[in-house]
């Protein structure tokens, strides 16, 4: 008895779902394999090579050499247990331009994440790499709140709160009440894994530098 094959003949209409999937990511996004060989790229991300990040043959480039390393390094994260939450890795990637630094958030995948390859085969599918093109007049840091799975509300009132403004001045500041503002702040904290102001505080320094602002 012949049997059937793991993944329908027509290979290329499933990777052109995957694709269409990244599109709907709303940011520049990439499934790479384990040692770095670029499997796909989305719509978004094809439209910022060129400055900070390039696709040479099979391999995302920095534009700036000297960032290699990093990128390099950031790509190569271990692998992660079946089971446990995602790894992330964050980087800042100048621009050669004089534009603010694109933000990339490297998420390694677990196991057994594959992706159908053009001879049938399974390609293993290591990491997913999103690319954020900061706004320029997006206040920093909310951008990078925002890659650390924080909701655009949320991103707000850490920054504010992050710059030493207090729960109720930043309530009043962003047209909630007090109670919403510690409730959504409560929320930020365990997202973030911090339990107190001066942590997040020191965060939001953090990426407000890594991101180019003030």
């Amino acid at each position: 008895m012949p049997i059937a094959p793991l993944y329908p003949p027509d290979v290329p209409a499933i990777e052109g779902l995957v694709a269409e999937l990244l599109n709907r990511i709303g940011c520049g996004a990439a499934l790479l394999r384990a040692d770095g060989a670029v499997l796909l790229t989305n719509a978004h991300l094809n439209a910022m090579l060129g400055d900070g990040l390039l696709l040479r043959e099979d391999r995302l480039v920095a534009a700036a050499p000297r960032s290699q390393g990093a990128l390099d390094s950031m790509l190569a994260m271990p692998d992660v247990h079946a089971g446990t939450a995602w790894e992330t890795n964050f980087l800042a990637l100048p621009q050669p331009s004089g534009l603010r630094p694109l933000l990339l958030r490297a998420c390694r995948l677990p196991p057994g994440t594959v992706l159908p390859g053009q001879r049938g085969e399974q390609e293993r599918v290591a990491t997913l790499l999103l690319v954020f093109m900061p706004e320029q007049d997006l206040p920093s840091p909310e951008l990078p709140l925002r890659m650390m799975g924080l909701t655009a509300a949320e991103a707000r009132l850490a920054a504010q709160v992050g710059r030493g403004v207090t729960p109720e001045e930043a309530s009043r500041q962003l047209g909630i009440t007090v109670g919403t503002a510690r409730y959504v702040l409560k929320v930020v904290f365990g997202k973030l894994g911090v339990s107190r102001q001066s942590r997040l505080a020191l965060l939001t320094a953090r990426l407000a530098a890594m991101s180019g602002g003030e």
